[in-house]
């Protein structure tokens, strides 16, 4: 019997899940948090929480995850060199670590000028010494990758040092998004192979000796080595798992997707059984890469999302996160008589929420000062305001900023999880702490902690709900414009709730039903569909869909082939593996269906895959009215070939 074991590791939690594939059945759930310092203790907790029986066998192992979304939205990843070949920057990249060098072709395929080794040796050199990975683009590679590819070797022989190629990642025109995409690529490659390698490394423990798979940007599935050569592609991966999951849970033919985790909210919209697919490439970050992906929209706005209050009438949700209070508490009981004891006292630092911080990582290079307060957190998390008293003159919230920048503490602040905790409606971490947390800011506004938790999860309510609203008009090609002045009296009139005394009520009816997924949707999905008037779902594991979803993914890849005309009766055909020229057009796009289909069935996939499909789709444009009419002289021919696939787990 085929048992998978899906697991999911996000922002805020690992989750997994043991899944019956034949009787499409969960067998067992668990969700742990996710520890950034070391991601073995958390995907081990979270395995460990499911108590998989000695007697059944886990055939194959599926993961998604955010880090790599969570990497480049935050700025984070590795030190990485950009080699470009043939044209200089268009715009900025993702690094600072980038030359330029000569070569390159045009939009035939034809060398541009020849590949300057020279300056590739005199680059290489440069940054070599400041460099962890290596990525390279050239003019019209996806044309002709020649110069890539010898750049590819050069690099990887003088350093020995990770390199990625462009076209490796895209076949879609366009130097800057390719070079964009390639460079992220290098950045994030060593976030997602230690991800691997951590799973593996569990596994390994609990000796699951199961293929194991990652889950891409648009859904499908990737073998662990191809994930570790291109991590760019799981760019979105957690949400995209999320659209699956919550299509096995809800058999549901058009629907929008909400998926509520620790940093953001996520929303897709499904039609006719089909997720809404971003053939342009997913934005992430600001940058926009070539990499297709589910179409996911995404708001700053989740469990763990920084509430700023200034009022009782002035309260923001996110977009930042932190770590709750709930969770710093666990195993700290200290830390709820530290809020009190500190945030009563007459000396007492204010700002607009109430802080504390907790080390989370190591770094290489500290100041004396910042030693001594990375010192003062090593037994346990500790309030601001503790630091200020305990400290004196080696503090200054200088020294936090810059820990926190090199990834050695984390802010501890109010969320919507301590909230939750504190009304007793969530109940996974310490709710001592986000009760002494919520309670004193209560104290400082002059009102009771009940009317504060009230209006904190109105707000956060009000936050998801806009987030729906503009979700759903961009998905019916309407666009919302959030700085104009009658469109935001009219959303917030019907999110705040229609009075007696005004003279219109405003409200809205959803025809789309709403599914719900992720751990906290209960506490908010309820009312935010009350005001929004819509048909709302919540499915029995609504909590572990993404996980699910890593569980029931299949296998898809596809390849774009273009070929044109030499002028002269002849064709030129331009591929993932190269560019090769043909007496004539027929031979051409015969080649490219016959070599093709075979690059797709030989695609690293460790996995064997059942029930294979190869779909072909080829359009051919002509200088005329019909290509049957002899007059008409052919262009250019694109060719789409597919391939379709289970994961033979058994």
């Amino acid at each position: 019997m085929a048992y998978i074991l899906g697991i999911d590791t996000g922002g805020t939690y690992t989750d997994s899940v043991l899944y019956d594939k034949e009787k499409n059945k969960i067998i067992a759930k668990a969700k742990s948090l996710t520890t950034y310092e070391n991601l073995v203790h958390g995907i081990k907790d979270s395995i460990d929480s499911l108590e998989i029986p000695e007697h059944l066998r886990v055939s194959g192992v599926s993961l998604s995850t955010t880090l790599a979304t969570n990497a480049i939205v935050e700025g984070r990843g590795c030190e990485a060199g950009t080699i470009l070949i043939g044209h200089e920057m268009i715009d900025t990249l993702p690094n600072k670590n980038c030359r330029v060098i000569g070569g390159g072709h045009d939009i035939y395929g034809n060398e541009k000028e020849p590949l300057d080794t020279d300056m590739l040796m005199k680059a290489v050199d440069e940054l070599d010494r400041k460099v962890e990975t290596f990525s390279v683009s050239s003019y019209f590679s996806v044309r002709n990758p020649e110069h890539e590819l010898l750049a590819r070797e050069f690099i990887y022989k003088r350093t020995g040092k990770p390199v990625v190629c462009g076209h490796e990642l895209t076949s879609k025109l366009g130097f800057h998004e390719r070079a964009v995409t390639a460079s992220l690529n290098a950045k994030i490659l060593p976030t997602i192979e230690s991800l691997i390698k951590s799973v593996r490394k569990v596994l390994l423990e609990k000796n699951i000796k199961a293929p194991l798979m990652v889950v891409k940007g648009d859904g499908s599935l990737m073998d662990e080595e191809t994930a570790m050569l291109k991590p760019i592609e799981t760019i979105l991966s957690g949400p995209a798992s999320s659209i699956i999951g919550a299509k096995k849970l809800m058999d549901l033919k058009d629907a929008l997707i909400v998926d509520i985790g620790g940093t953001t909210t996520d929303i897709a919209l499904i039609r006719n059984n089909i997720p809404k697919i971003d053939m342009e490439g997913a934005k992430v970050g600001g940058w926009h890469t070539r990499v297709k992906s589910a179409k996911i929209n995404t708001y700053g706005v989740g469990g763990d999302s920084i509430v700023r209050i200034n009022s009782l009438e002035d309260i923001k949700i996110g977009p930042e996160k932190s770590i709750p209070f709930s969770e710093a508490g666990i195993n700290c009981s200290y830390l709820a008589d530290e809020i009190r004891d500190y945030y009563s006292g007459a000396n007492v630092y204010r700002f607009n929420s109430i802080e504390g911080y907790k080390l989370v990582g190591k770094a290489k290079q500290l100041t004396d000062r910042e030693k001594i307060i990375a010192s003062a957190l090593e037994k346990g998390p500790h309030t601001y305001n503790y630091l200020v008293s305990n400290l004196g003159n080696d503090f200054s919230r200088i020294y936090l900023n810059t820990l926190q920048k090199k990834g050695v503490i984390k802010l501890i602040s109010l969320t919507p999880t301590d909230i939750l905790h504190a009304t007793e409606i969530y109940e996974q971490h310490d709710a001592r702490t986000a009760s002494a947390a919520v309670e004193i800011m209560a104290k400082e506004l002059g009102t009771t902690k009940s009317a504060l938790a009230s209006r904190i999860l109105h707000e956060t309510v009000k936050k998801i709900s806009k987030s729906i609203i503009e979700s759903a008009m961009d998905y019916d090609g309407e666009t919302f414009d959030k700085n104009e002045k009658n469109a935001k009296l009219f959303i917030e009139k019907m999110l705040k709730g229609n009075s007696e005394s005004s003279s219109f009520d405003v409200s809205c009816s959803f025809k789309t039903p709403i599914v719900a997924i992720g751990a906290p949707v209960k506490a908010y999905m309820p009312q935010v569909s009350d005001l929004l008037n819509g048909q709302l779902y919540i499915p029995e594991n609504a909590d572990v869909a993404n996980a699910i979803g890593a569980a029931s993914g299949n296998v898809y890849e596809k390849i774009s082939i273009v070929i044109n005309s030499d002028g002269n009766g002849g064709a030129i055909m331009h591929s993932p593996w190269g560019r090769e020229i043909f007496e004539d057009v027929e031979s051409a796009k015969n080649a490219a269906v016959e070599k093709g289909t075979n690059h797709l069935m030989n695609t690293s996939l460790s996995t064997d895959i059942t029930d294979v499909k190869i779909d072909k789709d080829i359009h051919d444009i002509y200088a005329g009215q019909s290509p049957n009419d002899e007059d008409n002289i052919f262009i250019e021919s694109n060719i789409e070939l597919s391939l379709t696939g289970k994961p033979a787990w058994n």
